[in-house]
Order: C-alpha cells, then structure tokens, then sequence
C-alpha cells in the first residue's frame, strides 16, 4: 500500500472515517460535504542508506455549511491526537515505539504547526488543515 493509503487505513482503524467515502487520499472531492482528504508533499532528505524516508503530510478537514466550523475544527483534534501519540515516548503507550501498517514501520507523526483554518470554500463549507513531518521505513 502506499504512503497515503496506509495513513488512510490508520485512520479508519481508529474510526476517524472510511476510506473511499467521507476518507479521502489525494484530491479533495466535491461530495460528501463532511470529508477528510489526506495529501502528501515533499519533506525532508531521506537518510544516506535509504533506511528511512520522512515525508510531509497534510490533513484537511471539511464540514457541511449546516455543521460549522466546530465540527471541523473537531474532527482535525480528534485525527491530530491520534497521530501525536505515535512516537511519543512519554505519552504514547502501546504506540510510544511507533506503529506497523502494512508492513512499514511509522516512527512518529510530527506536527509541524497547530490547526489552521483555509477559509470557505465556494459552497460555504468550512475547511481545516494541519501539516506533519512523518518518519516511517519499510520492513
């Protein structure tokens, strides 16, 4: 599976959507109004050997023009204190080691800045987004 597919999985694992309806990797789609859309972007150097690569990651959330902006804003906390626990030594319990999706090894999900609002879009939905710096390798 890929990058976004596992982070995808992880999420809907966790109940935090499903995948191909209101979960969505790549592209933000028109419909449902309620969606989460998981996109990827270049991030830092990967280590020498190729060992282990750390991509960034953005999470974007969007609710109805009914639902508001809390129901975003929500939805965004309850992925981000999911993803913040993975690799946290402190804090993380059974995920303070990082956790394993389909055969990769996720070593830790790093905000890189707290929660933003994108604004509305066109039809008046509100949109959230946050972006991480993920460490991972394949086992």
């Amino acid at each position: 599976m890929t990058f976004l597919g596992d982070v995808g999985q992880l999420l809907q694992d966790n109940a935090l959507g499903t995948l191909g309806t209101d979960l969505q990797l790549g592209e933000q789609p028109d419909t449902p109004d309620a969606v989460v859309t998981l996109g990827e972007s270049a991030g830092l150097q990967f280590s020498a050997l190729g060992y282990t690569r750390s991509p960034n990651l953005q999470v974007r959330t969007r609710s109805s023009k009914a639902e508001g902006y809390a129901v975003a804003r929500a939805k965004i906390e309850s992925i981000f204190a999911l993803l913040s626990l993975i690799g946290d030594e402190i804090n993380g319990g059974d995920n303070a080691n990082g956790v394993t999706i389909n055969g990769t090894k996720y070593l830790k999900f790093g905000a890189i800045q707290e929660p933003f609002p994108l604004g509305k879009d066109e039809k008046g939905r509100h949109q959230i987004a946050q972006n991480y710096i993920v460490t991972y390798y394949r086992s």
